[in-house]
């Protein structure tokens, strides 16, 4: 089933809203770094660990770390990768881009990896595909269905930005979230909804039950 990830902030740090996200169907807390202290995520936390307790509903954790965004600098508007083959990012912009070679716009991923490589082993890290193009619907379903028929993992997100400020969603947003369950969206995240929204519980409980409707049908 459609997993839900709530970024927990200012509106839904407390144990209380978290116990309530929980029991209305969050089974995974976000934590984004772009903002705040560690100090302020560590209290975030706690207060996780707390209501998980109180609460006995499981709950995953969420990074979403801050860092530079990689573009692949190409005039070539769609590139073919092979299956099992191997591609070299470089920094040099000069380059043609091509299924074995990638162009990127940042020239310090060497530097990034052996940051990385210090806190474990990276073999274990599992990546997570985030689709926020939702205003390209065909380019959506299309991602997602290669995701599933490469057995990877997906987060979508912009799903329900206008409960962000709502306690209801529009008939769009409910459609929007169906049509993720449909095409077989891992998790849907939430952002901004829970983060700083004006509803984060009612928010959770709206896409939970959306997401067991359309999991029955």
């Amino acid at each position: 089933m459609t997993k839900i990830v709530g970024t927990l902030g200012p509106n839904s740090r407390s144990v209380q809203v978290i116990s309530a996200c929980l029991m209305a169907g969050m089974s995974v807390a976000q934590f984004d770094f772009s903002w705040g202290s560690p100090d302020y995520h560590q209290v975030t936390l706690e207060n996780l660990k707390i209501a998980v307790k109180s609460t006995k509903k499981l709950c995953a954790v969420m990074l979403d770390t801050a860092g530079p965004e990689v573009l692949v600098v190409t005039k070539v508007k769609f590139i073919s990768l092979q299956k099992d083959g191997f591609v070299v990012l470089t920094p040099n912009q000069e380059l043609e881009a091509s299924s074995e070679l990638l162009p990127i716009n940042y020239g310090g991923l060497s530097k990034a990896r052996q940051f990385l490589s210090k806190l474990g082993d990276l073999n274990q890290t599992q990546i997570f595909a985030k689709i926020e193009s939702v205003e390209v619907f065909l380019f959506q379903k299309t991602a997602l269905y290669r995701c599933n028929m490469a057995g990877k993992p997906d987060v979508l997100t912009r799903v329900v930005d206008s409960m962000t400020n709502n306690l209801r969603p529009t008939r769009a947003v409910a459609t929007d979230v169906a049509n993720a369950v449909l095409d077989g969206s891992d998790a849907i995240l939430l952002g901004a909804e829970t983060l700083c929204g004006l509803h984060p519980v009612e928010t959770v409980s709206t896409v939970s039950r959306i997401c067991a409707e359309n999991w029955v049908q």
